[in-house]
């Protein structure tokens, strides 16, 4: 049995949140409205998941996840509403044991995150909580001047803080352009990007139909569009659209249409449930391009890299601080 701790000042979000995750019979909650709440039921029950709202009256749900954090290290879900306020303090939790986060539905009916949330309970249940401890960055890799090589990085749950140590040790001299896709919902990849272009030498923004790939600029896919690599003229160009996937921005769709530059391409797999991204890893490397994944032993959730094992598709398997030796090898 799963224990979960709903935290939120809302007694409508709360009771609609628990009612939610107690139709899995595998699954058991508490709730707490408010600071001294969920303390006391973090000590003394010891929830196996925290399900916490990012915007609090008072002290807001990051200093709850931090003090939380302090007394029993717990892997928790944010939920988040869609605002400046709440998407900035989804992206600066994660290194606080944010395995995802949620949005909460601008409407009453929250039914409409109801298996995705059981889901992510179940994820972050079975989440070795050390492996979202990422280390500080070490001291930036030395890069050629020149290269021809494309780099493209795709990740799910965990990915965030590995996608941070990974482009925080590139210099403002990196030679390649950089395209990311991260699982995310619609306005949070912004507070992302703009997270990443604060802490990182290279400059990262969020892409915009039209945009070049250029080197030394990472693009985050934008959440709730599909992003297309097309041809125009001598340029690489964003090309984002609204076509059905499963889970958008979809990294497959990304993947394949990137996959015409063949050798040129250096696909990176990072942690996240699923397999998307397997598709698009298997075209790129029939293309000549090379595939690497993030190894199980640092990766918060081994679906993606896995499912790219699977198929014989990655070409190196490596812990995380291994990835940038290795992406300067390949440039």
């Amino acid at each position: 049995m799963i224990s979960v701790i709903v935290i939120d000042s809302s007694s409508f979000i709360r009771d609609s949140i628990t009612a939610m995750l107690e139709t899995d019979k595998e699954i058991k909650t508490m709730q707490a409205k408010d600071y001294g709440e969920a303390i006391k039921i973090v000590k003394e029950k010891k929830p196996d998941v925290i399900v916490l709202n990012a915007e609090m009256p008072g002290i807001s749900g990051y200093d709850i996840l931090y003090s939380i954090m302090q007394i029993k290290p717990t892997p928790s879900i944010l939920m988040s509403p869609d605002s400046e306020l709440g998407m900035k303090e989804a992206i600066n939790a994660f290194k606080y044991g944010v395995v995802d986060f949620i949005p909460i539905p601008e409407t009453k009916n929250m039914n409409i995150i109801k298996d995705e949330l059981i889901i992510l309970v179940k994820v972050a249940a079975s989440v070795d909580l050390s492996k979202l401890i990422i280390p500080e960055a070490p001291v930036l890799i030395k890069v050629p001047m020149r290269s021809e090589k494309i780099i493209l990085i795709g990740a799910s749950s965990g990915g965030p803080p590995a996608i941070e140590y990974l482009l925080s040790s590139l210099p403002s001299s990196f030679p390649s352009p950089i395209l990311i896709v991260q699982h995310m919902p619609p306005n949070f990849t912004r507070s992302f990007a703009d997270r990443l272009d604060r802490i990182c030498k290279i400059r990262v923004k969020e892409a915009r139909d039209g945009d070049v790939l250029e080197k030394g600029i990472a693009l985050v896919a934008p959440g709730g569009l599909n992003l297309r690599i097309i041809k125009q003229a001598n340029n690489l160009v964003v090309e984002l659209n609204k076509e059905p996937a499963k889970i958008t921005p979809n990294i497959d769709i990304a993947f394949k249409s990137a996959a015409t530059s063949g050798n040129k391409i250096i696909a990176i797999l990072l942690s996240g449930m699923g397999d998307d991204g397997a598709d698009g890893a298997e075209e790129i490397k029939n293309k000549g391009g090379c595939i690497i994944v993030q190894d199980e032993k640092t990766s918060v959730i081994f679906g993606i890299p896995n499912s790219i094992i699977k198929r014989g598709c990655a070409d190196f398997v490596l812990p995380l601080q291994d990835i940038t030796k290795k992406i300067n090898e390949m440039l």
